[in-house]
């Protein structure tokens, strides 16, 4: 049984607002769910426009300071990536999208 608003699908997508790297930790990336559900463990694509960046996955989610394991849409919320590549927060704007794939 779902969550309460939260339903699995293949589909999910959530707009970047910001990005940032902290040491022994990995890259941080904030925003907003603007369709779907995403969970920890989720393979993603970085994309502006038509264009993928890269792709990575989702080693942690966290709202508000706390960890979940899945975010809805609506939800704000920081995605920790499983890259270790500080030179890749260099390759993300405002208003990328991740996408679920």
């Amino acid at each position: 049984m779902a969550e309460s608003g939260v339903t699995e699908a293949s589909y999910a997508e959530f707009v970047i607002d910001d990005v940032f790297f902290i040491v022994k930790r990995g890259m941080i990336i904030t925003g907003t769910v603007t369709g779907g559900v995403f969970k920890v463990g989720d393979r993603i694509a970085v994309c502006r426009g038509e264009d993928e960046l890269f792709e990575s996955c989702i080693a942690a989610i966290e709202q508000y300071r706390n960890e979940c394991e899945k975010v809805s849409e609506g939800a704000v919320a920081g995605f920790l990536l499983e890259n270790d590549d500080s030179n890749l927060k260099k390759l993300i704007k405002r208003n990328d999208i991740i996408k679920k794939i």
